[in-house]
């Protein structure tokens, strides 16, 4: 099982999701939730940016 980081297109989830990407256009793929959230913390959210939001960011994915 692996871990992308995504949220709703435009903040509504009617439009389907969109996921951080390298800089080769690939979806990065994280081995555990730690991992993942780790890179939130150092790269994506403010200090402001709360535990519930974090969590709203992450997305379970199976397969590759």
């Amino acid at each position: 099982m692996k871990y992308r980081i995504g949220r709703p297109i435009n903040g509504i989830s009617l439009n389907g999701n969109e996921y951080l990407c390298d800089e080769d256009g690939k979806q990065m793929l994280f081995d555990t939730k730690e991992l993942c959230k780790d890179y939130i913390d150092k790269n994506v959210v403010h200090e402001d940016t709360s535990d519930e939001e974090i969590e709203e960011l992450i997305w379970q994915y199976k397969g590759e």
